[in-house]
């Protein structure tokens, strides 16, 4: 049997809107060895594959949220790139994991049974395991698994009653531990890791017996990512990024997406989320000053009363700031006024070249890019 859960990121040429991509666990090409014979009547095994190796990069099926606005290559791998480091960090070790069982109209079933995970190689940090859960009984011909990831604290057995419970319950409910508190600088860690979120429906193989393949699960992280990146020139240093406007929580999990993971097309915000907070957040800068970049829960940039923006110092003049507004921008770097709201698993990565003008690649875990001339 070959389960996978992927991880991915894409990435979006400059003239078109930001799309969402998911992080992939990437699949593994060899069978799994079950642990041995099931002798419990009704129990049902399910095996996974889990990999978290950045060389693994793919993108999401067909299947994704209406309205979406997505580039015409959107499903070309070479558009796409991994998660690097603490951005797939999945806190298995502390077993900061849970996968669900729903039925076909989305109502609790049953919590699926971990039996063990066990890390694949001989790596410190690994990023390959292999997962073995247990049904109590085979579930209906058509199912849905929801996978959460680094939430930290989850949904108790008393907020989970069978027939009753739904995914809209666990994504929202406020009974529901389903949200996260931001504190800034934040930087992902197997401390401080990105809350994910996937769902998939099954339809159960004919011949299926005790052994259940549910094919590919994708996760979305929570955050978005914002990034800007110095061009390779040999005198342009960054000094300084910060941002206003931004929320100090979020929820896990995305807004309405109880089928299948997809894309992402409006932020999930919850009520006390502290929005439009205006107080400077500030970027962590690289060593070499060539780059810079923070993670953000999501925003919702287009209603903001003052909306989002970066501004920017470079060490060759740091009295000299540049702002730069969340916004679509056009071909020649002037901002078109089209507010741009902050996505999970988005990142929005700003290129400055200063010798000519600062283009935003805004890389949405799904990469988008545009170009806001700067006039430098």
């Amino acid at each position: 049997m070959r389960t996978r859960i992927r991880h991915i990121i894409a990435r979006v040429i400059p003239t078109l809107t930001v799309c969402i991509v998911c992080l992939v666990f990437h699949g593994c090409s060899s069978e799994i060895e079950y642990p041995g014979e099931i002798t419990n009547d009704g129990i049902v095994q399910v095996g996974f594959h889990i990999r978290l190796n950045e060389d693994y990069g793919t993108y999401l099926p067909e299947s994704r949220a209406d309205g979406v606005s997505l580039p015409p290559d959107y499903d070309d791998p070479a558009k796409y790139e991994t998660g690097t480091g603490y951005e797939n960090y999945i806190g298995i070790t502390g077993n900061d994991f849970r996968f669900l069982l729903f039925d076909s109209e989305g109502k609790f079933v049953e919590k699926m049974n971990v039996l063990y995970v066990v890390p694949v190689g001989e790596d410190k940090y690994p990023s390959d395991y292999t997962v073995f859960c247990t049904l109590t009984k085979k579930p209906d011909a058509t199912f849905r698994i929801v996978a959460l990831a680094n939430w930290g604290s989850y949904p108790q057995d008393a907020n989970l009653t069978v027939g009753i419970t739904t995914i809209r319950d666990v994504c929202e409910n406020v009974r529901v531990n389903n949200t996260y508190a931001y504190a800034a600088p934040f930087t992902p860690s197997a401390e401080t890791p990105i809350p994910m979120y996937g769902v998939k429906t099954c339809t159960m193989p004919l011949n299926t017996d005790r052994y259940i393949d549910i094919g590919d699960l994708y996760l979305l992280r929570a955050l978005a990512k914002v990034e800007v990146i110095c061009k390779e020139t040999p005198y342009l240093e960054l000094h300084s990024v910060q941002l206003t406007g931004y929320n100090t929580n979020g929820y896990c999990a995305p807004q309405e997406m109880y089928d299948n993971t997809g894309y992402v097309s409006v932020p999930h915000i919850p009520t006390d989320a502290g929005s439009n907070v205006t107080s400077p957040l500030a970027f962590h800068v690289s060593p070499d000053k060539s780059k810079a970049w923070i993670y953000i829960p999501e925003y919702l940039n287009k209603e903001a009363g003052t909306p989002c923006r970066l501004s920017v110092t470079f060490a060759d003049n740091t009295d000299k700031q540049y702002t730069v507004e969340f916004c679509q921008y056009d071909i020649g770097g002037n901002p078109t006024g089209n507010r741009l709201d902050i996505l999970r698993n988005v990142c929005y990565r700003f290129t400055v070249d200063k010798t000519a003008e600062f283009t935003v690649d805004l890389v949405p875990y799904g990469v988008k890019d545009l170009n806001p001339g700067f006039g430098i």
